[in-house]
């Protein structure tokens, strides 16, 4: 129906953006669709289904882009930009062209570099990305009343179990961290994107 009302090429792929502005980030494509994408970067979901990580394409606001096997095709893309490297200390390293992200053996970022103003993001001795939780015993209304002094009781998450790069490519390079908490299994996965400052 689609393919009728755009006049779309039997192989074109129409992407639908309902918001009210351009949408640049990465398409994901079920890799079912068995479509031919040199540049994408094959990639698994939360669930583990396989898919295509496709960038550079830029969608209307409220509007439809009509991509066509030849445009999907095209390699005209730098090489990648998006880094992933173990190291020495147990940690990891992201890269990409606007930061080098640190993240220690616990999976917390240690460091952040934003390489356009040169200089680190967080204070010294500060760690982005660090998992904690609350102790929260309300005087009144346990389903919605949060205490000012619910800060006096934090519990650092457990350390991390696995610690890994699920990814590296020339759309994006991503971490998944692991750990536990009581009976909880928390599962933190740290990007960064090609085209992307945040």
């Amino acid at each position: 129906l689609l393919q009728r009302q755009f006049t779309a090429k039997e192989q074109a792929l129409i992407v639908l953006n309902s918001l009210f502005w351009e949408r640049s980030d990465p398409l994901q494509i079920p890799a079912e669709l068995a479509l031919d994408l040199p540049r994408a970067q094959r990639s698994t979901d939360w669930h583990g289904n396989t898919l295509l990580l496709l960038d550079g394409v830029r969608i209307p606001s409220g509007g439809v882009a009509i991509l066509t096997k030849d445009e999907l095709s095209q390699s005209d893309v730098p090489p990648s930009a998006c880094r992933a490297t173990a190291l020495a200390d147990a940690g990891f390293l992201l890269q990409n062209d606007f930061y080098d992200l640190y993240l220690n053996a616990n999976g917390d970022i240690s460091r952040l570099y934003d390489k356009r103003v040169q200089r680190d993001v967080l204070p010294p001795g500060q760690l982005g990305n660090e998992l904690v939780a609350y102790e929260d015993r309300p005087l009144d209304f346990d389903a919605w009343d949060i205490d000012l002094f619910y800060e006096e009781k934090p519990y650092r998450l457990g350390d991390t179990v696995s610690l890994r790069i699920l990814e590296e490519g020339p759309v994006r390079a991503t971490i998944e961290s692991v750990c536990y908490y009581l009976s909880s299994r928390i599962t933190q996965r740290t990007s960064l994107r090609r085209s992307s400052p945040r």
